[in-house]
């Protein structure tokens, strides 16, 4: 009898005027606030009717609850072995709707596809969505009693569409997919291996296998789809996200784990990923449009079995786009640092960082394109190595762009190095950091400042060039031809160099009180005709520096014919 009359009083506490300033409730079952048929200065209608808000006669009641909604109240049971998409969906549209978070339940959740987060009705143009989804516990426990879990059984979708949205927050999950035969990988099969797609999962530049991807679905993207949700392919205009915050997420098993604008939506920009963890995939993290401005990574951990950590080249509508920014990251056993394309106004940036175990840092693939800053980080590359018998071989060259800069930064090798590895960098700069032999600069000049270098039984000019003196000095003369470029030199030696060689002539100059004499690199540039009865050598090359009558000591490179790749 007390107990219905706690019930009766408590109802009527909640229905009348005065039960709206109360702050807490504790009752087993839902509790419903009289709101009349206005809640929050809006309308509300029989499409509000469901979890969050029910109807009794003319009026509406919203359920009481502090703080976010719980997935659980729309069925999401976890651990049963049973898809909770259908409950799951409908709990992000109806808090979509109402404009409030969703919290996940701690365990495993099945997904027969994964869930959309999207505002608009379907069969139109989407409107900007607010949202923020939250597991419960710590996603990077691997039991799954230790926090949230999405498990994806769909190989051809994404577990988490986010599109157009703004201000939104994804955060304290674990989310697992279909590419699970990068578990067996071995250190030899990640180097040796070009395809980290397995169990027959969807691997295209628009519609990957992903863990969560931001602006999946635009219009005019026609060549890959992704084929389950082809009722949100309705977008006209081409603005995407902006301001979204993933934090405490772990991702594993694949194709792009954390993929960002795939499609061909611009914007993408102020995407922050904070303190996130990726294993298992082809790549780590994708960018996609040339408009992902500040697209900021900071604390990322990517261990083991997968191919590119930061790549902004595949998985995009143009084949180019913005790379991130990522600053700390600690990464072992992967093949390629980053991917990016050759869209000029690219510009990597690598800060406090540690990788071991890296084969190579990658780069722009297809020519020397884009500028790397890499800065207080150290990084051991695998190098040569025996794994079961299997030989592991160093890459000729590990990293192809146009400019890059090192700053407080060691590159080292764990293994002996079988041959040479080449940096094919127009122009590298040095700076209070150290690149040791074996590597050399294979395209263009290396400049040092305040560096320490370790030559390792290898003949190096500066640390970085693999070079030959072959003469004490030389007599620079007047530039042939300023406008070609070009310029030319007398030298006794001349007879020891080819057309075809790299020749860089240096100057040695003191640098003040208290820097140390360096030696200043003034020119470079491909030989073009050398003749031998005069001692003139032409170069084609920069000759801005050069001064008539100086003398400068000549170093030349010649590098071996080969038909590797710069990768």
């Amino acid at each position: 009898m007390m107990k219905h009359l706690f019930q009766v009083a408590a109802t009527i506490l909640l229905f009348s005027p005065a039960a709206q300033s109360q702050t807490e409730i504790n009752l087993e079952k839902p509790v419903w606030q009289l709101v009349s048929t206005a809640d929050h200065g809006r309308k509300l209608t029989t499409e509000d009717v469901g979890v969050l808000y029910t109807k009794s006669g003319n009026n509406y009641y919203r359920r009481v609850f502090y703080g976010r909604a719980e997935a659980s109240w729309w069925g999401v049971i976890v651990n049963d072995g049973k898809d909770d998409y259908p409950a799951l969906q409908k709990a992000v549209n109806e808090c979509i709707k109402q404009g409030v978070s969703l919290n996940l339940p701690k365990g495993e959740i099945e997904l027969s596809e994964g869930i959309v987060i999207r505002n608009g009705p379907e069969g139109k143009p989407s409107e900007y969505v607010t949202m923020d989804l939250y597991g419960d516990g710590n996603a990077f426990d691997p039991n799954i009693g230790g926090g949230t879990k999405l498990k994806l059984l769909d190989k051809t979708g994404a577990a988490i569409y986010l599109q157009k949205g703004k201000g939104c927050t994804i955060s304290d999950i674990k989310i697992e997919g279909q590419n699970t035969g990068l578990f067996n990988f071995s250190i030899w099969d990640m180097v040796n291996t070009k395809s980290f797609t397995t169990n027959g999962v969807a691997d295209n530049a628009n519609a990957p296998h992903a863990g969560i991807v931001i602006d999946p679905f635009y219009t005019a993207t026609t060549r890959f789809r992704y084929p389950k949700k082809l009722k949100y392919y309705t977008e006209i205009s081409n603005s995407g996200s902006t301001s979204i915050k993933i934090n405490n997420v772990y991702i594993s098993s694949f194709v792009a784990n954390f993929c960002i604008s795939p499609a061909g939506l611009q914007n993408g920009e102020n995407i922050f990923l904070t303190n996130c963890w990726s294993d298992h995939s082809n790549v780590a993290v994708s960018t996609g449009s040339s408009q992902n401005r500040q697209v900021r990574i900071e604390n990322f951990t990517c261990w083991g079995q997968t191919q590119t950590v930061f790549d902004s080249y595949s998985y995009t509508s143009g084949g180019s786009a913005c790379p991130p920014i990522v600053n700390g990251f600690n990464i072992a056993q992967v093949k390629y640092l980053c991917r990016v394309g050759a869209w000029f106004g690219n510009a990597s940036n690598f800060m406090n960082g540690f990788a071991e175990e890296i084969y190579s840092l990658g780069g722009c693939f297809e020519q020397r394109s884009n500028t790397f800053y890499i800065t207080n980080c150290l990084i051991y590359l695998m190098g040569s190595q025996l794994e079961k018998d299997k030989l592991i071989r160093n890459p000729r060259q590990v990293l192809q762009c146009d400019d890059a800069v090192f700053d407080k930064t060691l590159i080292a090798l764990y293994g002996k190095p079988i041959y040479q590895i080449g940096l094919s960098v127009n122009d590298v700069l040095v700076d209070k950091g150290e690149i040791p032999a074996p590597f050399i600069v294979t395209a263009g000049r290396v400049r040092y400042n305040f560096v320490t270098v370790r030559s390792k039984g290898y003949k190096i000019d500066q640390g970085g060039v693999q070079s030959e003196n072959i003469a004490s000095e030389a007599k620079a003369i007047q530039a042939v031809n300023e406008r070609e470029n070009s310029w030319s030199f007398i030298s006794e030696s001349a007879n020891k160099i080819k057309a075809g060689d790299f020749v860089t002539l240096t100057n040695e100059r003191s640098r003040g009180a208290f820097e140390y004499s360096n030696p200043q690199f003034y020119s470079g540039g491909t030989v073009v005709k050398v003749n031998t009865a005069t001692g003139e050598v032409v170069v084609q090359g920069l000759a801005s520096e050069m001064a008539k009558g100086e003398k400068y000591s000549i170093y030349t490179t010649r590098l071996p014919q080969r038909n590797d790749k710069a990768y």
